[in-house]
């Protein structure tokens, strides 16, 4: 009994048939021919340049000098042989001008990597350099820097420039004691009621001639974080107001007093008090909430929620080199809640145990993307795999009008981990996570999609150009 062929067999079948038939009436394979004719055209090719020479290119002669109408040059080998070009083949001047000056903007173009990056290492020596020793901030005191630093603003930078964990809220507020007591002791020595109308500074004027040059020595420090910016902005908005205008030194100072407590009270700690409510009815009995990150935040977010009755689990995931989730794991174990600790290397594993990932922010782009601690966006990226809710905890003072999609869109920074006295760990601070994301944001005004920080930030500087109107 025959076995019936296959469709697919039949066809091979036919093929071969066809094949035999062309083969028969020509006496010759057409497809062995053409493989054949390729096969010899690849030799001649291989052949032809493996015999040409290999030539240096002659150096490219400046614009302002002469063109020589003999160039030399050296043949592979045979040393001393030299080419000559006719007159026909000399080069013009102008058309060699503007090649030139075409590479030479590509280039200036161009740009290594990382390079645009603030490198926070060897800050030391940059310290050293204005007049600060290493180890003693005031041991050379500031006699090399013509501008007179206040102490606390020195201390402040000197201790950024060493810090290897970075705590955006601790760094704000230590910014804020600093300025308090630049305030403080700011005499506005530059007024002189007794000089000319066009020759007086106001108080004002001088404020802010005084106060730049110590902002831009902690920005030599380390770069500023948002909340940082922001608290410089509102000092700086204050003393150039109307309200600011006809004080006297010592209502000046309280005035300034007043806003800088105004804005910590109304848009620091209320914001984070409500952030933690709203966050608190995202939580669950019996759930197990993923954090990373060394933002205190958090602690104060599960803190307030194992106070208020929730029982629920938290994961800390932590990376190299700082470690700085052992601090928030330290907080959380003395407060009485069940903690897991893991390294960025298990979190795929981790991932399947858990119900919502909570992050605390550093900024958040009017694009929708969230500036975090490094290794942010990969927490993200596996959460989104698993189908787990990314949640970011940001208040609306850290909203930024700019964009960035990936961690080397920001200003970003290269900062310097020790790990023992001859070796340090150089690495990136921040990392982005993109809006597509991020499943929503928590924030003073509510829980809203990060994409709506624009709007945000528009409506936030309409109330301010509304407030300063009306005080004009």
């Amino acid at each position: 009994m025959t076995k019936e062929l296959s469709a697919k067999e039949k066809k091979k079948l036919e093929k071969a048939a066809r094949r035999a038939k062309v083969v028969g009436d020509k006496g010759v394979d057409v497809e062995a021919k053409k493989a054949e004719a390729m096969r010899k055209k690849e030799e001649a090719m291989k052949k032809k340049q493996e015999e040409a020479p290999v030539r240096q290119a002659s150096p490219v002669p400046k614009a302002a000098s002469p063109v020589p109408q003999v160039a030399a040059l050296q043949a592979e080998g045979v040393p001393g042989r030299t080419r000559k070009i006719s007159e026909s083949q000399s080069i013009d001047p102008r058309r060699l001008l503007k090649t030139t000056k075409t590479q030479q903007s590509q280039v200036e173009l161009t740009e290594p990597l990382f390079t645009y990056m603030r490198n926070t290492a060897g800050i030391k020596d940059t310290i050293q350099t204005m007049g600060f020793g290493r180890k003693d901030m005031f041991s050379r005191g500031i006699t090399k820097n013509p501008t007179q630093l206040h102490r606390a603003i020195v201390r402040l930078g000197f201790k950024a420039a060493h810090l290897s964990k970075i705590d955006e809220r601790e760094m704000a507020e230590k910014l804020k004691r600093a300025l308090e007591l630049f305030i403080d002791d700011f005499d506005g020595r530059n007024f002189n009621d007794e000089l000319k109308q066009h020759h007086r500074v106001s108080i004002q004027q001088n404020f802010i001639s005084e106060l730049n040059p110590n902002i831009n020595f902690i920005s030599k420090c380390h770069p500023m974080t948002r909340s940082e910016a922001c608290l410089v902005d509102i000092v700086k908005e204050a003393a150039r107001s109307r309200q600011a205008r006809d004080k006297n030194l010592a209502e000046f100072k309280e005035f300034l007093h007043e806003e800088l407590q105004l804005f910590w009270k109304m848009r620091v700690d209320e914001a984070e008090a409500t952030i933690a409510n709203e966050t608190f009815n995202l939580i669950t009995d019996n759930s197990t909430v993923l954090t990373f990150g060394d933002g205190m935040n958090m602690v104060r977010i599960f803190e307030k929620a194992s106070r208020l009755g929730r029982k629920f689990e938290v994961i800390v995931v932590d990376t190299e080199p700082s470690f700085s989730g052992k601090r928030v794991l330290q907080c959380l174990t003395e407060a009485g809640i069940q903690t897991k600790y893991s390294t960025i290397a298990g979190l795929s594993y981790m991932m399947k145990q858990t119900d919502v990932v909570i992050i605390g922010a550093r900024s958040l782009l009017a694009n929708g993307s969230v500036v975090g601690a490094k290794g942010c966006g990969t927490v993200a990226c596996v959460a989104n795999e698993d189908q787990v809710p990314v949640l970011v905890c940001c208040e609306t003072y850290k909203f930024e009008d700019r964009c960035a999609i990936n961690a080397l869109d920001i200003k970003n920074e290269i900062r310097e981990f020790p790990i023992n006295e001859h070796i340090t760990f150089a690495n990136i601070v921040q990392d982005v996570i993109p809006a597509s994301l991020v499943t929503a944001a928590i924030t003073e005004v509510g829980i809203i999609a990060s994409t709506s920080a624009a709007t945000v930030i528009s409506e936030n500087e309409r109330k301010r150009k509304d407030i300063a109107f009306e005080t004009t």
